[in-house]
């Protein structure tokens, strides 16, 4: 019963938002498709939640664990906030679009995406479904609640083993459940259009620094100029400063993303990155590359 309900607060973190709450933007993030998750010890307990998402609106299918369906939204790109009625509620760190570290220490990883719209119909229909059946809260949680009760001390005790080997879909055990993650959600960049198009882009990424029993954050960027038929994969092995590997000593990864730049104003994203972290009153620091 114990591993049944950290399995259920695990899964029912899936997301959903009720057409009440006004959450906030996810960015081109799509968390639809079919996740893996499991507990801290990095392994996968079960496969097969499947989140759909309209705009900002999330909705997690956890019929795989016979739990009901969980409702929340996003707080901003890179944080969601979950409610999955009388099991709780959770705060989930969004990292590289497909892997998600929760407030009570358990994470998500995606095995395969969905193609939005059809995630955006799915949404409809289960949401519906959900509504019907009285499995939702009555009355639902609305996002000035959600960012209310948020601290960053929530994550202070997450501590996810992202160096544990698995297997997916019957692969081999060469990289771990994070590494899948970066990889599926790269792939699922790249299939959006193939070669990226002509421009500038900025190449962002951001860590959590803990040094001396304080917590901060690292922003690092690298503006990049694609001027060829070009894979965010190619320019990540050819363009991208070697300071800006995935593996840092002593840092704990939270974003990895590439993102064109509005009329080639590359500084407005990264503007956006250092608000959030001004917003929620926590220590940063930004350095280019």
């Amino acid at each position: 019963m114990k591993r049944f309900f950290a399995i259920a607060v695990l899964v029912v973190m899936g997301l959903a938002f009720n057409a009440e709450a006004k959450p906030g933007k996810s960015g081109d993030i799509n968390l639809s498709g079919t996740w893996a998750f499991g507990m801290s010890d990095g392994k996968v307990s079960s496969t097969g939640i499947i989140i759909y998402q309209k705009g900002n609106q999330l909705f997690a299918d956890l019929k795989v664990i016979a739990s009901p369906p969980a409702v929340g939204f996003f707080i901003d790109k890179n944080m969601v906030f979950l409610d999955f009625n009388k099991l709780g509620k959770f705060y989930g760190r969004v990292i590289n679009d497909s892997y998600i570290e929760w407030t009570n220490n358990s994470f998500w990883a995606r095995v395969s995406p969905l193609p939005e719209k059809e995630a955006a119909k799915a949404y409809d229909l289960n949401m519906d479904e959900a509504k019907k059946s009285g499995s939702l809260r009555e009355k639902p949680i609305s996002a000035a609640e959600a960012k209310k009760d948020y601290s960053p001390a929530l994550f202070d005790n997450v501590k996810i083993n992202r160096t544990a080997d698995v297997a997916l879909s019957g692969d081999d055990k060469t990289k771990t459940i994070y590494d899948k993650a970066y990889d599926a959600a790269t792939v699922k960049q790249n299939q959006k259009g193939g070669n990226l198009a002509k421009g500038k882009y900025i190449y962002i990424c951001e860590w959590e620094v803990n040094a001396g029993g304080k917590k901060s954050y690292e922003i690092g960027y690298q503006i990049v100029d694609v001027d060829s038929e070009m894979t965010q994969a190619d320019i990540e092995s050819s363009r991208i400063d070697e300071n800006l590997n995935r593996v840092r000593p002593g840092r704990l990864e939270m974003r990895r993303e590439m993102i064109k730049c509005p009329g080639g104003d590359c500084k407005k994203e990264l503007k956006s990155s250092e608000e959030r972290y001004k917003i929620r009153g926590e220590s940063y620091s930004t350095r280019g590359y």
